[in-house]
Parts: C-alpha cells; sequence; structure tokens
C-alpha cells in the first residue's frame, strides 16, 4: 500500500517537472533565436553603399568611374576615396605611385612637393603610394613612414600593399600617375611617367577654368 502511495506521488512530482522543463527548454530556444537575430548584421544595411559615393560600374580607364579605395597612411590612419569626395575642400587627386627602389622617382618628390604648395588651397590633394619596399616586397605602414620622413613630405603616403594604385596600368613600371575628378570620382589622366609641366597645365585646366 505504501508502495502505491509513494509511486502515485512520484508519478504527480513527474507530471508538473516534465512540462516545466519543457517549457523552459522552449524558452531558453527563443531566447537563443532571439540572440542570434539581433546580432545578425541586417543585409540591406551591409549592401548600402558609402555616402553618395557615386554608383557602378566602375573601371580602371581614363573615363571610368573609379571604385572606393581604402589604404592605410604611414600615420597609421585610413585613406578612402569616399572620404575625399565629401570633403568639399578637395577637388583633384594626384597619385603619384612608386617603389623605394625606384631611383628616379626619387628626383620627382622636390617637384611634387612644389606643386601641392602651390595648388592644394585650390582644392588639389596630392599623395604618394608605395606598392613595393627598397627590396621589392609589398610595401607596409613603416616602409610608408620611413618614405615620408626621408623627402619630408608635406603630404600622405599610401603603403599601397594591394596595389590598389597599380592596377589601372598593365605593368608596374615606376613611376605611375592618377589623376581622378574628386566630385564625379572619374579618372582624368594616367601616365607612366612623370611631366612636371604637363601636371601644372592639367591641374589649371581642372581647377580654374571650369
Amino acid at each position: 500500500m505504501r508502495d502505491a502511495i509513494r509511486f502515485r506521488h512520484l508519478f504527480i512530482v513527474l507530471c508538473l517537472i516534465i512540462p516545466a522543463c519543457g517549457e523552459a527548454d522552449h524558452q531558453h530556444r527563443n531566447h537563443e533565436q532571439l540572440a542570434e537575430s539581433a546580432a545578425a548584421p541586417d543585409s540591406s544595411e551591409v549592401m548600402m553603399p558609402s555616402g553618395d559615393y557615386p554608383p557602378g560600374p566602375y573601371g580602371l580607364a581614363v573615363g571610368d568611374t573609379v571604385d572606393d579605395v581604402s589604404v592605410f597612411t604611414s600615420q597609421d590612419n585610413l585613406f578612402r576615396l569616399s572620404d575625399l569626395h565629401r570633403n568639399d575642400d578637395t577637388q583633384l587627386l594626384l597619385v603619384f605611385a612608386t617603389a623605394g627602389w625606384c631611383s628616379r622617382c626619387r628626383e620627382h618628390m622636390e617637384s611634387l612637393s612644389a606643386l601641392h604648395a602651390q595648388y592644394v588651397n585650390a582644392g588639389l590633394h596630392a599623395v604618394v603610394s608605395i606598392h613595393e619596399n627598397s627590396n621589392y616586397q609589398p610595401a607596409t605602414i613603416r616602409d610608408a613612414f620611413f618614405f615620408r620622413r626621408q623627402y619630408d613630405l608635406p603630404f600622405d603616403v599610401l603603403a599601397d600593399t594591394d596595389a590598389r594604385f597599380v592596377e589601372f596600368f598593365d605593368a608596374f613600371s615606376p613611376p605611375l600617375i592618377v589623376v581622378i575628378d574628386l566630385k564625379t570620382m572619374v579618372v582624368e589622366h594616367l601616365a607612366e611617367s612623370w611631366n612636371y609641366d604637363q601636371m601644372v597645365d592639367l591641374i589649371v585646366a581642372h581647377l580654374y577654368d571650369e
């Protein structure tokens, strides 16, 4: 008799516990699902373009709209074309792409700095972009830092490890010159040599004759 009573009590307790456990497990799964939903990014937000940057298609030839390039500077800051595009004080980007082993490129640092000083207030934004260091290895932020310090450059030096400014050309034979209209983000000029007078004419025509 006592065994029957004990069995009945045990049965009642189990009936009460099992549904409660099931409910707790259900609530636990709901909480996990809510947490996962909150942690997962909205795909529509991920695909949104940054700011008012011009949409594609993008290209690498003169007349093409250029993609939003992002590289690091000698100061370990992020350099982005979209930031320059949103800056009302910048109108034209001049990229001097070089390498640490390019001896002839060093000869042009003085004239490039002079060009920057003359037209920076009119909207010119000049940068040096290093793709390889003196050992023919991909340039690092450290390489960019020492390059800028060596030539006492008054503008950013970029560590173009992934060759973002080199891909405008068929081969890497520095110096390589890229000029981009920062309002339309259209490639205005590409050259495989440095011609100071040509650059002056191009800059003046773009900044003053429009």
